[in-house]
């Protein structure tokens, strides 16, 4: 994989930071959970409903979130008989079984249209296990950045928004298969677990990324769809 920029030797002139950036990045540096939040389900699941409604002061509870923060409960806690009995599985189905396996050992998937709040509860579930957090977007600015992506493929990583790098404005020829190219290295380091977010479909990784990368998939992460089909966007219908 090549992970030199064309332009690695380009003149660099810094990019504005907005306010709402240096918010995000200095929220990405708050330490992570108490180690007492992560052996009792009852205390996690409280300390998750505080860090929930700092987050975001408007949150609100819905069946969809509910069944989601239900599951990944037990998977932060790493209870694999209490996870697999979540029972939460909104992946394909082939030949009438799930292809979908709930492991705690694997990482965690959620697809979803925008506003539903997967972004919300993944920085959270993140934060329980210490997970360090980016964007694909941000990603794609340290490749551009003639910065070496190693430090990505080792450890446990939350990446954001994926997908949202492929966008014309952030993205470049010879870029586009980046992110699948670093999933995959993860795949067979496996040397930590991996959290994505993303608005995509599996049929669209696939088209996007390529079926092996969609393949992959299954056997990297817990998958969850998060959001009713039609894609409520509850940013806007609170």
């Amino acid at each position: 994989m090549n992970t030199v920029s064309d332009r690695w030797n380009e003149e660099r002139v810094p990019r504005p930071i907005s306010d709402a950036e240096k918010a995000y990045k200095a929220r990405l540096k708050e330490q992570p959970a108490e180690p007492g939040h992560l052996t009792n389900p009852t205390a996690l699941a409280l300390w998750m409903d505080a860090e929930l409604r700092k987050s975001e002061p408007a949150w609100a509870y819905n069946e969809a979130n509910k069944a989601l923060l239900s599951s990944l409960k037990w998977w932060v806690l790493g209870n694999q008989y209490e996870f697999t009995k979540s029972a939460y599985d909104l992946s394909a189905v082939k030949g009438g079984r799930s292809l979908n396996k709930l492991n705690t050992q694997k990482g965690v998937l959620i697809y979803g249209k925008y506003g539903v709040g997967k972004t919300t509860i993944m920085r959270v579930v993140a934060k329980a296990l210490g997970f360090k957090q980016t964007t694909c977007i941000n990603v794609i600015a340290d490749y551009n950045g003639a910065r070496s992506l190693r430090k990505y493929e080792l450890g446990d990583w939350y990446f954001d928004d994926l997908g949202r790098e492929r966008e014309p404005q952030f993205s470049k020829k010879g870029e586009l298969k980046l992110l699948s190219d670093l999933l995959e290295q993860r795949y067979f380091n496996r040397r930590g677990r991996t959290i994505v977010t993303t608005n995509l479909t599996l049929e669209d990784i696939g088209e996007l990324y390529g079926e092996r990368m969609r393949s992959r998939c299954f056997e990297m992460f817990n998958l969850y769809a998060l959001g009713s089909p039609g894609g409520v966007d509850y940013r806007t219908t609170k």
